[in-house]
């Protein structure tokens, strides 16, 4: 699995799109996604998005990048 469908995933999973897999906890996705924030690496907006916990507009950009991303 790429690492945008994973952030895809870990985000549907923190906003209630997606149940979780048993054995995972809600705080070890959200460990995974400040782990993201502090690689860096990421697009600009998504990185932003990511730092701030801004997760539905992360997950809007992650499904459209190039749609305005005001929520």
């Amino acid at each position: 699995m790429e690492a945008l469908d994973v952030l895809r995933q870990d985000l549907e999973f923190v906003l209630g799109h997606r149940s979780l897999p048993e054995g995972t906890e809600l705080v070890d996705v959200l460990k995974r996604l400040d782990g993201q924030a502090q690689a860096g690496g990421l697009p600009g907006d998504l990185q932003h998005y990511i730092e701030r916990r801004s997760y539905t507009k992360a997950l809007a950009w992650v499904e459209d990048p190039t749609l305005p991303h005001r929520l």
